[in-house]
């Protein structure tokens, strides 16, 4: 009996650390988009810019940044903390710092939108070649993201496919081009980091329903329940379909995130289960004791 509460107790430790692993490699993304979204930024940013752009060039490293500290509020609302904890001064402290992440990760979806906006205003240009005189000093984008300034040395090795070569200036910023091709890859992408925010964004109230009930001690109802993790279920199947067309894409960064969040959440969807047993046995600890 001992040894197998001994071995009970290192499966559980093993799996906490794996737990914690996962939470410190998001953590490690937030700086990793950084790093990507700020190279970026050298391309998308001139003079005169506002600090809406400076948050849309950024809206990767905010929202990631942002649902890294729900996620911890999370761990600490079901695992970490007791119920009796999570009163006064400390419950305040939850409340506001979530309605800022909240907040961000709204504005990041606005961000993600703008940005799909940003390209369906791009317009095509009469040059054919990125060696044409006029676009020397232009930034040319190679993949989401990604861009390298035009110059008489680099330009030959940047042509396309003859049906890929007409170029097109991307939306506000006169000094970025791209070619259809690329263009219409990006657009996709695009259009995934804005299905893939909103999908987030409904997991999360999900989720918030599901804490809000057990902080109430109000008993579940079967089927709320039910759909409540019916539409989880869906929403992850659409996170899955995201992570896996980023991982066909080459967006490895994306797609290691997504992954990443999506082990994070399974654990914050275990953590519920457990905390609801716990409310459920006190509960019926609390009846036989009255009868």
């Amino acid at each position: 009996m001992f040894l197998k509460g001994s071995r009970l107790l290192k499966a559980s430790t093993l799996l906490r650390l794996f737990k914690y692993s996962v939470y410190l490699l998001l953590c490690a993304n937030v700086a990793m988009f950084f790093l990507e979204e700020a190279e970026a930024s050298l391309h998308t940013l001139n003079t005169g810019f506002s600090i809406f752009d400076v948050f849309e060039s950024f809206v990767m490293t905010i929202d990631t940044a942002s649902w890294v500290v729900l996620l911890l509020i999370f761990e600490l609302e079901t695992y970490v903390l007791e119920d009796e904890v999570i009163r006064g001064r400390t419950k305040r402290l939850l409340t506001g710092t979530r309605v800022v992440c909240y907040f961000l990760v709204v504005y990041s979806f606005y961000g993600y939108c703008a940005k799909v906006y940003q390209l369906y205003q791009s317009q095509p240009i009469s040059q054919t070649s990125t060696c044409a005189a006029e676009l020397e000093g232009f930034s040319y984008m190679f993949e989401m993201d990604e861009y390298e300034i035009l110059e008489r040395e680099n330009c030959l090795d940047l042509q396309l496919e003859t049906e890929s070569s007409r170029l097109n200036v991307l939306g506000h910023n006169k000094t970025i081009v791209t070619s259809d091709a690329i263009l219409a890859a990006v657009k996709k992408l695009a259009w995934v980091d804005v299905i893939n925010s909103v999908t987030w964004i409904i997991v999360v109230v999900l989720l918030e329903i599901d804490v809000l009930i057990e902080l109430s001690k109000t008993e579940r109802r079967g089927a709320v329940a039910a759909l409540n993790k019916m539409s989880k279920g869906v929403c992850y199947s659409i996170l899955l379909a995201a992570a896996a067309y980023w991982g066909v894409s080459g967006e490895l960064l994306d797609f290691w995130d997504a992954f990443l969040w999506i082990v994070a959440f399974i654990f914050i969807e275990l953590n519920i289960f457990k905390w609801h047993e716990e409310i459920q046995q006190h509960r019926q600890e609390a009846d036989s004791l009255l009868n």
